[in-house]
């Protein structure tokens, strides 16, 4: 099998770039790899990396580079759009400049390069785009709205892409990166500073937390990064999206949240230790021996390390306070007897779910579940939703909180329906439902609704079933495009009838078996 051609844009030492380049030539592919100086990407170990000189904001730089590649190889089959700069600050108080610099490398870049390189696939019928996005392209945080906005559109044409290329059989991949220690927060801090007459200038230690936060203890290595992303590039079965680095579990778990119950969350975060008075500028800083103490804006910039909490670590300032386990979800705590309908809730999990996360994810969890669990009984009620949505100053209709609660585990009735049960004590969501719940967003599991909607596209009667050869056609020609043996185990028993008709809604209500052997839909 002839080995598979990569151009990797961004690729200066130290950054995530040059990890995938070296990870792309450890599996055997031939990279090449670009910056704008090649004198910065010195130091890789793998023969089959060359080096390539590229400015990815020049048209001809790009056009020149995929002409040496086709060339010399005769094909491109993957672009990892990995180029990219920092632009952090007030947003209203960064240049236009500035703006139309990220902008032109975090965003037209992206699209210099694939419009450059599409024709060559196309011709081939394969390929692979990837763009390498952000986690706060969905999830805005202060300080970094500019920077968020590229990588929001980033993520819009990545989607976009994904349908448009299919005639083509192009593959598009987006990946949301969380925190990863690379270079390029130290890139921009060599150059970030505050206007003269910045009416932020309280806030500065907190921009700069926000700008180094992805260097942080804890937050993922390059390498680590760049292994991830390789083996889903390189797998057999595509797929479209993947998040990875620091972070990235808590903001998939905020996308499930209340957009401006989120906002709340990170301007409390982000901008901890300032107090705004009518008459005078304050500063309140406070803490164990971790941070620096101050009650004067006259010290802001000597204490670049005031704030070490960070955004993808456990909160550690007084200004953000919740213990690393809740005292009501630590395993050290004896648990109270539960209700009959705890008991019930609890049988109704599907097993297993723990095993899908890691330790401290499962703990991110944990803490994210506090904060919607509002009287902390170990279970987010109709109540405690409410409660969450008058804090933002909204009153919740019966038919907001009922989507709420009936997304939970065995919220729907076999027909992917909302339950018809009026018992509020008996609508409440544990911790191992919220979990199940997350492990849908996070793994794509489609829930029972979504299921049946996207299989009853094909059932014209709404018979149940769909057709042998139209579901046959569709899973060989679409998303992860199953082969013929694949298709045939799929089809084969008790979900196919006498006519050769696949039973989806037999098949959608077996699908996620719970641990009693019960075949309730899980939603």
């Amino acid at each position: 099998m002839a080995a598979k051609v990569v151009l990797v844009t961004g690729c200066s030492a130290g950054g995530i770039g040059f990890s995938l380049c070296e990870e792309f030539a450890a599996r055997g592919c031939i990279v090449y790899a670009t910056a704008r100086n090649t004198d910065k990407m010195k130091g890789f170990t793998k023969p089959n990396i060359h080096p390539l000189s590229m400015d990815v904001n020049s048209d001809g730089d790009v056009r020149r580079v995929v002409d040496t590649i086709i060339t010399e190889q005769g094909k491109i089959d993957i672009v990892v759009n990995n180029a990219g700069i920092a632009c952090h600050g007030p947003t209203l108080e960064i240049s236009l400049e500035d703006v139309r610099e990220a902008f032109e490398t975090n965003v037209f870049a992206i699209l210099r390069t694939c419009k450059t390189v599409f024709p060559h696939m196309a011709a081939r019928k394969q390929g692979k785009f990837i763009n390498i996005g952000s986690i706060v392209g969905n999830i805005p945080t202060p300080w970094a709205g500019i920077y968020g906005s590229t990588k929001a559109a980033v993520s819009f044409i990545t989607q976009t892409l994904q349908m448009e290329c299919r005639p083509f059989n192009i593959d598009v991949m987006l990946v949301a990166s969380g925190g990863v220690k690379s270079n390029i927060a130290s890139n921009y801090m060599t150059k970030f500073e505050l206007r003269p007459d910045s009416l932020y200038k309280p806030y500065l230690n907190n921009i700069l937390g926000r700008i180094t936060s992805s260097q942080a203890a804890g937050t993922m290595s390059t390498d680590v990064f760049a292994r991830g992303v390789v083996d889903a590039a390189l797998a057999r079965k595509p797929r479209f999206y993947l998040t990875l680095g620091a972070g990235s579990w808590m903001f998939k778990f905020f996308e499930w949240l209340p957009r401006l119950f989120v906002l709340n969350i990170l301007w409390r975060h982000l901008s901890a230790g300032v107090k705004i008075s009518q008459n005078r500028e304050e500063i309140v800083f406070s803490g164990d021996g971790a941070h620096v103490y101050a009650s004067s804006s006259d010290c802001l910039f000597p204490m670049v390390q005031l704030c070490q909490c960070s955004l993808f670590q456990p909160p550690r300032c007084t200004c953000f306070t919740m213990s690393r386990y809740p005292e009501y979800l630590s395993p050290n705590i004896t648990p109270t007897k539960q209700s009959k309908s705890q008991k019930s809730r609890a049988r109704r999990e599907p097993s297993g779910v723990f095993s899908l996360f890691q330790a401290p994810q499962v703990q991110q969890f944990k803490e994210a579940f506090s904060l919607i669990d509002q009287d902390h009984d170990g279970v987010v009620s109709e109540q405690d939703l409410k409660e969450i949505f008058g804090s933002l100053g909204i009153t919740p209709t019966k038919r907001m909180l009922d989507e709420l609660l009936t997304a939970r585990p065995g919220g729907h009735d076999r027909m992917g329906s909302a339950s018809s049960a009026d018992d509020s004590s008996d609508r409440g969501i544990n911790f191992a439902m919220f979990l199940t719940m997350m492990s849908e967003h996070l793994f794509e599991f489609d829930t029972e609704a979504e299921l049946v909607e996207a299989f009853a596209c094909f059932d014209e009667g709404d018979t149940g079933t769909v057709k042998g050869d139209e579901i046959r056609k569709w899973l060989s020609e679409t998303g992860d495009r199953m082969d013929q043996a694949e298709i045939d185990r799929f089809l084969k028993g008790s979900f196919s009838d006498h006519h050769g008709n696949f039973k989806y809604k037999e098949w959608v209500k077996v699908l996620r078996v719970n641990e009693d052997g019960d075949s309730e839909v899980q939603a």
